[in-house]
C-alpha cells in the first residue's frame, strides 16, 4: 500500500508517503533476521548504496544515490535503530539531506518477520517527509519510484540469501558498499608505498577478496573477474591458480570508490583541477638503495614465465597474457629520458614476450630508433607497483616527459627508484616483479588476437619480441594482473581519467573559456566551456585534437549550464541545442588509435574525427540575453497552485 500527500513547508515543497510492503522470502525467520541485521549482507540489496559506516551500537551512516526524472541525487543519511526484538521486529528513524541540502527526508520505519510456510514474510513500513527539490515531483512518480526500489531490494535480498545456501563458504559474493567500523579510516591517500599497502586498505574497507581454491586460469579467472567488474565488485586476490607458483590480485582499480581514493577523492568531478594542483610541478624520481623488488633472483633456464602468470583473460586470446598491467620501462637512445607504458604482452615461450606496443606509443618510438641503428634495446618490465604509478603509466602525456616524474608529483615526494640488470634501467623499487631483458632489431613474432578495453578483440599482429634475461622479485611476490573490457575496468579508468586530465591542462593553456572536460571512453571527450564568441566551440575541438596526445575521435562542447557529470544532461543538450547541419563537424584522415574497432585493417592508424557543436546557438544568446531558459520549470506556479489545489486534486491522495 501506498499513501501520499502533498503540502508547501514555507517555501519549500514537501511531500509525504506511506508505504506499507510484504515480500516472501524462502528462508527461516532466524537466517532472515540474521541477513537482514549484517550491514555487509543487507548493504548490497539497497538501490543506490555506496557506502555503510557503523556509529555506534544502533547507528549507522550511509550513502545513497537515487535518481528521480532528470534529478539524480546523492544522499547522506543517518539511520537509528529504536527497538529490536529479536528475530520479528525492527523500528528505525532514518534522516538524510544531499550535500548541497537541496533535498531532505525524514522516515519513521518498522520491519516485522513473520512465518508464513516454507519461509518468511517480510513486512515493511515507512512514513515518509520529503522536502525540497525532490518533493516537487508528482506523486504519482514518487509512488512509482518507491515501489520501483522496494521490488529491487526484494529481488536482490532474496537472490543473496539463496546464494549463500548454495555457496556457503565460498566468496561468491561481491559486496558492492563499503561497511566500516567507527574510526576506521575511508579517506585513501596519495603517498601509497607499494602495491601491498594499497591492497591492506582496500581489504579493510571491503574492497577486496580472497579466493583461496584453487581456480583454472583458462576460464575461470576470465569470468571471475567479468562478474566482480559488472557488478562494481572488490579487487580479487587468487591465492590458489593451477599451474602458477605465486599469487594474482586482478581488478585492483576496477571500482569508482578504489581508483577515487588512490588520489583521496570522492567524485570524479574533483579529478581534473586536483590533477592540474599536483603536477603544476614534477618532482624527479631518485634512486634508493633499499631495494625489495630485488630480494630474490631467476636466471637462465629457470626462468618460466608459465609459472609466474598463465591467465587467459578473454575467450578468443591468443594464449597466456601476463602483460595487461605491467608497465615497459624503456630509455631514449638520443636523450636518455626515460618512458614508462602500460601495453599488452603476450607469452612466445618460456622467456620470450610478444610486445604489444603501437607505432604512435613514447615506447614504440624508442624501440624504432634502436632498430634504425640496428642495435639492442635494453628494456625493463615491472609489474606490481604502488597504484600511483599504474595510473601514470597509462597516461598519455606530451613527447620527452618522465611519467616517473608525474607520479612523484602526485605523491608529493620522489618515487623510490632502483637500477636494474637491464643496462642500468631504474625501475620502481618495490615492484613485486620486474622482468630484465633486450629487444633485438628486427626480431618480430606473432602476438596477440587480445580481447582489448575497447570491449572488441584486437587481431593478431607482428610485433617486436621481447627476450628475458633475468626476473627479480620481491619476497613471496604477488603478480597484478587486469581484465582489458569495456567500461567498467581498470583500463578504462586508467587510461581515460589522467589522460583527460593532461589534454585538460593543455587545453585550458590554448584555449579560454574551458571550464570542464570529460572522458570515460578513451575515444570520446566532453568539454564544458563559457562561450565567449562565435566559432568557440570549434576552437575548442581543434585544440583537443592538435594540441593534445589523447587521439580524441569524438569531441562534444556544452555550455557552462550542462553538468558534464551527468550524462542525462548532456543527452539534453545533445537533443535540444544540436542541427546536425550547422553544429556537426566532420574531419576525415585523421591520426587514431590502432585498436579502435570501426577502422579497416588497411586502415589502422587513422580515423574520422567528429565534432558537436552543443552549446547554444549565437542566435538565440542575442535573443535571451543573460536569460535564457534552461527548463520549462515554474516552481513558484507549481507552489500557488498547490496551496489553492492541493486538497482537491483526488489522484494526489
Amino acid at each position: 500500500m501506498l499513501e501520499a500527500t502533498g503540502l508547501m513547508t514555507g517555501s519549500l515543497p514537501t511531500k509525504k508517503m506511506k508505504i506499507e510492503e510484504t515480500f516472501h522470502v524462502p528462508a527461516s525467520p532466524e537466517t532472515v533476521w540474521r541477513f537482514i541485521t549484517d550491514p555487509e549482507q543487507v548493504g548490497p540489496c539497497v538501490p543506490g548504496l555506496s557506502e555503510v559506516e557503523i556509529v555506534g551500537p544502533d547507528r549507522y551512516k550511509a550513502k545513497v544515490k537515487v535518481a528521480i526524472g532528470p534529478i539524480k541525487a546523492s544522499f547522506n543519511f543517518e539511520v537509528e535503530v529504536t527497538e529490536e526484538t529479536p528475530p520479528t521486529q525492527i523500528l528505525s528513524v532514518t534522516r538524510g539531506e544531499e550535500g548541497s541540502k537541496a533535498s531532505k527526508v525524514t522516515a519513521h520505519n518498522i520491519l516485522r518477520l513473520l512465518p508464513s510456510g516454507d519461509g518468511t514474510d517480510v513486512f515493511y513500513g515507512s512514513e515518509i517527509s520529503i522536502t525540497g527539490r525532490l518533493g516537487k515531483f508528482g506523486l504519482g512518480v514518487m509512488k512509482k519510484k518507491a515501489k520501483s526500489l522496494g521490488e529491487e531490494f526484494a529481488e536482490t535480498f532474496c537472490q543473496r540469501i539463496e546464494n549463500s545456501k548454495v555457496h556457503e563458504g565460498v566468496s561468491e559474493a561481491f559486496p558492492t558498499p563499503t561497511v566500516q567500523t567507527e574510526g576506521s579510516s575511508k579517506m585513501g591517500k596519495m603517498d601509497w608505498y607499494d602495491m601491498r599497502e594499497f591492497m591492506d586498505f582496500c581489504e579493510e574497507n571491503g574492497e577486496l577478496v580472497r579466493i583461496k581454491e584453487e581456480v583454472d586460469p583458462a576460464w575461470e579467472i576470465n569470468g571471475l573477474t567479468r562478474i566482480s567488474l559488472q557488478e562494481s565488485g572488490p579487487a580479487l586476490l587468487f591465492e590458489n591458480i593451477k599451474g602458477a607458483d605465486y599469487p594474482m590480485v586482478a581488478n585492483l582499480l576496477g571500482s569508482d570508490f578504489r581508483f577515487l581514493k588512490t588520489f583521496g577523492l570522492d567524485n570524479y568531478s574533483q579529478f581534473n583541477q586536483h590533477w592540474l594542483d599536483r603536477t603544476e610541478k614534477l618532482i624527479p624520481w631518485e634512486l634508493t638503495g633499499d631495494a625489495p623488488c630485488q630480494e630474490e633472483v631467476i636466471e637462465g633456464d629457470d626462468i618460466d614465465l608459465h609459472k609466474i602468470c598463465n591467465t587467459v583473460w578473454h575467450q578468443f586470446d591468443g594464449g597466456e597474457f601476463p602483460g595487461t598491467l605491467s608497465i615497459s620501462i624503456t630509455r631514449d637512445r638520443d636523450s636518455g629520458v626515460l618512458n614508462t607504458g602500460i601495453y599488452r604482452m603476450h607469452t612466445l615461450s618460456k622467456n620470450t614476450l610478444g610486445w604489444g606496443a603501437p607505432e604512435y606509443t613514447h615506447g614504440r618510438q624508442h624501440y624504432m630508433k634502436y632498430e634504425h641503428a640496428d642495435e639492442e634495446m635494453p628494456m625493463a618490465v615491472a609489474t606490481g607497483y604502488d597504484p600511483t604509478v599504474m595510473i601514470v603509466s597509462s597516461t598519455r602525456t606530451g613527447p620527452g616527459i618522465d611519467e616517473f616524474h608525474i607520479a612523484g608529483a602526485l605523491q608529493g615526494k620522489p618515487l623510490q627508484m632502483v637500477a636494474s640488470g637491464a643496462d642500468g634501467i631504474p625501475v620502481p623499487a618495490t615492484s613485486e616483479f620486474v622482468f630484465e631483458g633486450i629487444i633485438k632489431p628486427h626480431h618480430r613474432g606473432i602476438e596477440g588476437g587480445f580481447g582489448e578495453y575497447t570491449g572488441y578483440f584486437g587481431e593478431a599482429r607482428e610485433n617486436p619480441v621481447f627476450e628475458i634475461k633475468r626476473i627479480t622479485h620481491r619476497k613471496n611476490p604477488i603478480y597484478l594482473g587486469a581484465r582489458e573490457q569495456w567500461a567498467p575496468s581498470d583500463s578504462s579508468r586508467c587510461v581515460g581519467k589522467p589522460s583527460q586530465a593532461e589534454a585538460f591542462k593543455t587545453l585550458k593553456s590554448l584555449v579560454p573559456g574551458v571550464l570542464d572536460m570529460r572522458c570515460d571512453v578513451t575515444y570520446e571527450a566532453i568539454v564544458q566551456i563559457d562561450k565567449m564568441f562565435p566559432g568557440h566551440p570549434q576552437q575548442v575541438m581543434d585544440a583537443v585534437w592538435g594540441g593534445t596526445y589523447a587521439r580524441y575521435k569524438h569531441c562534444i562542447v556544452v555550455d557552462k549550464d550542462v553538468d558534464i557529470w551527468d550524462y542525462d544532461m548532456v543527452h539534453w543538450a545533445l537533443s535540444t541545442r544540436v542541427r546536425a547541419d550547422r553544429d556537426v563537424t566532420i574531419s576525415p584522415r585523421r591520426a587514431g588509435q590502432w585498436l579502435d574497432p570501426a577502422v579497416s585493417l588497411r586502415e589502422k592508424g587513422w580515423q574520422t574525427q567528429m565534432g558537436i557543436d552543443a552549446t547554444m546557438s549565437n542566435e538565440e544568446y542575442e535573443f535571451w540575453g543573460e536569460k535564457v531558459p534552461r527548463q520549462v520549470d515554474d516552481p513558484e506556479t507549481v507552489a500557488k497552485t498547490l496551496e489553492k489545489w492541493g486538497d482537491k486534486l483526488d489522484w494526489r491522495k
